[in-house]
């Protein structure tokens, strides 16, 4: 991910998590990843004395990118650690007509890691066999580099000139940049402003409706979901062909819609964030440029206080233009994507990064610990917090797919620390997550860790990760659990030597107004020889529970090898049965040795996960690293698509 820069050229970057072996402390530090990322990796404290099991905190970061470290210590010892790649730079939205959006298969050249994207679509046939977009809440995303084929969510097609853009900027300012696209084809400015007000759009070109308010509600879901968390240093409006012809809309009817759409869109978002708008009219229809347009998008910028930059002058760009009416990069002719990148560049000069504003999330929400196993058509609560809000905010509650892609809303609330929800029995069985929204302003919080919804007929098991230290001649057991009912009782367990697991202890329940805990027990016995433990959980109904069993190694004794299916994949995901619970750090390796996909996730032992792929893996063999504490593995993994 890509947090928003300041002036200053620093973000705040709020962090939060879990840990399932009790620390005193939590600490941070950022690594840089890059020869332009010339910092000092100081660790600095992140959360003192974290309690049941969740911690939160934020770091003034500077530019570039970086490996974000987390580390918990206890007695200034190091007993837990994690690490993900984070970077601090540039953030952009682009919206407009096609131009903008960008096509396939036109010579659009890709972009080094430092520029990411979303690679996903939002966009699918309809009955019609006409494109639309959906109108649910946007996914929670994932990022990957903006190869010349990715799409960019929420709806551009390829990298189009913005990869070439996005490298540009990361040269010159030794910073990673993001993109997001919400531009749609044939949308003149009435369709920008009608749909901004509410009312349906008609496409020109044949009399369709375009449904769930698109093409406005792309941009403000993007704004609402991704550049409240991330930030934002501008939208790129690349837009008018299809007003100078067919329409020949008036220049005061065009300053007129684009200002409108401009003015909600910074109501929507709650920030007057800066819009830069290229002069563009010109198509194989109408291969003359439109004065009309262009001094539309003229007026706009030179509008006082208006907060509006003036963009490049495209319609001398391969004109004529190819009979597709795009840009385009042809093998051994003119290199109009190229060249749109260029006229790009000239506009978001040094004058424009040291004049525009730029807005930085200023608001964080962590979602809380939920139960491991829910059984469908059961109530649970669903705990947060909340940082930078001076009020307690509205909120509700979304159930998301393990690959978080929204499901329903389960839930509202106001002014407290936990929201009552119901989880309804006509669920599909399977892995899910939760996201607490703020709504007004709209702020999508950090993600639940998984769960997984199971028959109504099974308990809800509230463990949510086991684990074992060694101190010498001690042995300790830790679990971090949600939600368990009142009144339970634990049963730590041993297996002997026959492998019959016996008592060893007991322990009750917390009973206090938390809904998430950290237990801790000793072995009673010293010098304990290699063995499993695992926890029984008596509830008041009766009904028993197991966590999964943890295999105590010693330090001379490797954990089991993990187990990886299916082996070759296609590309899409790869399922994973670990030997210990916990987070593990996945880190996926092309033949070069360059770095192509990251991930940390956290599971039980030997259950098996499924985590999803960067959707833009070529054909080939890769290397999986996987890392948990001071335990490494590496798996050859071949892609066949």
């Amino acid at each position: 991910m890509v947090v928003q820069r300041n002036q200053a050229n620093t973000a705040s970057l709020y962090i939060a998590g879990t840990f399932s072996i009790p620390v005193d402390r939590i600490e941070t530090r950022l690594v840089p990843t890059s020869t332009t990322s010339r910092i000092d990796a100081d660790w600095l404290i992140l959360h003192d004395q974290p309690k049941n099991g969740l911690f939160k905190g934020s770091i003034i970061a500077p530019s570039g990118l970086f490996r974000l470290e987390v580390r918990g210590i206890r007695d200034d010892k190091t007993v837990s650690s994690a690490s993900v790649p984070v970077g601090i730079g540039e953030v952009f939205v682009i919206a407009g007509q096609s131009n903008a959006m960008g096509l396939p298969n036109l010579g659009a050249k890709g972009a080094s890691e430092r520029v990411v994207v979303f690679n996903a679509w939002n966009r699918f046939w309809n009955k019609n066999d006409a494109l639309e977009s959906s109108d649910k809440p946007f996914p929670a995303p994932t990022f990957s580099t903006l190869t010349a084929s990715s799409l960019v969510y929420p709806t551009g097609e390829t990298a189009w000139c913005w990869g070439e853009l996005g490298d540009y900027i990361a040269d010159r300012y030794n910073v990673p940049v993001a993109f997001f696209n919400v531009a749609i084809p044939a949308t003149v400015a009435e369709n920008w402003s009608n749909s901004a007000k509410g009312i349906p759009a008609k496409n020109i070109f044949n009399s369709t409706i375009w449904p769930f308010l698109q093409p406005y509600s792309n941009l403000r879901n993007t704004l609402q979901y991704y550049n409240s968390q991330f930030g934002i240093r501008a939208i790129l409006w690349h837009h008018g062909e299809s007003d100078a012809v067919p329409l020949h809309t008036p220049t005061e009817t065009y300053r007129q819609d684009i200002q409108y759409l401009i003015d909600n869109s910074r109501t929507d978002f709650g920030r007057n964030m800066t819009w830069v708008v290229a002069r563009s009219s010109i198509t194989p229809a109408g291969p003359t440029p439109s004065p009309e347009i262009i001094q539309a998008q003229l007026l706009l910028a030179k509008t006082l206080n208006n907060n509006v930059w003036e963009g490049p002058d495209t319609d001398s760009i391969q004109s004529p233009r190819p009979a597709h009416g795009h840009f385009e990069n042809i093998p051994n002719g003119a290199q109009g994507i190229s060249a749109f990148a260029n006229a790009w560049k000239k506009n978001l000069n040094d004058q424009f990064f040291k004049g525009s504003q730029p807005h930085q999330p200023q608001q964080f929400i962590q979602t809380g610990l939920v139960p491991s196993e829910i059984p469908a058509g059961t109530p649970i609560s669903v705990p947060y917090e909340i940082v930078g809000f001076s009020n307690k905010p509205d909120v509700a509650v979304q159930l998301l797919t393990e690959k978080g892609l929204f499901v329903a809303e389960i839930g509202r609330d106001k002014g407290n620390s936990s929201v009552r929800v119901y989880l309804s029995d006509t669920l599909s069985q399977g892995n899910y997550q939760l996201r607490v929204i703020a709504t007004n302003p709209l702020l999508a919080g950090a993600l639940s860790l998984p769960f997984k919804i199971v028959s109504p007929n099974l308990p809800l098991n509230p463990f949510r990760d086991v684990q074992i230290e060694r101190s010498e001649t001690t042995t300790f057991i830790h679990w971090l659990t949600a939600q368990e009912p009142v009144g339970s009782r634990f049963t730590i367990e041993r297996r002997d030597s026959i492998g019959t697991y016996q008592s060893i202890g007991t322990m009750t329940a917390i009973t206090d107004n938390q809904l998430s805990h950290l237990y801790s027990f000793v072995d009673p016995i010293k010098n304990s020889p290699e063995t499993s433990y695992r926890i029984r959980l008596e509830q008041p109904d009766g009904r028993v529970q197991f966590s999964s069993q943890l295999v105590l190694a010693s330090a001379n004794e490797p954990l089991p090898q993990p187990i990886i299916y299916p082996n070759p994949s296609d590309g899409t995901s790869v399922t994973l049965s670990l030997p210990r619970s916990g987070q593990w750090n996945l880190t996926l390796i092309n033949l070069k040795g360059q770095i192509i996909w990251q991930q940390r996730i956290t599971t039980l032992s030997n259950q098996a996960t499924t985590v999803p792929l960067a959707s833009d893996l070529a054909t080939g063999s890769y290397q999986l690293q996987l890392q948990n504490a001071d335990q490494y593995f590496t798996k050859q993994v071949l892609i066949q698509r």
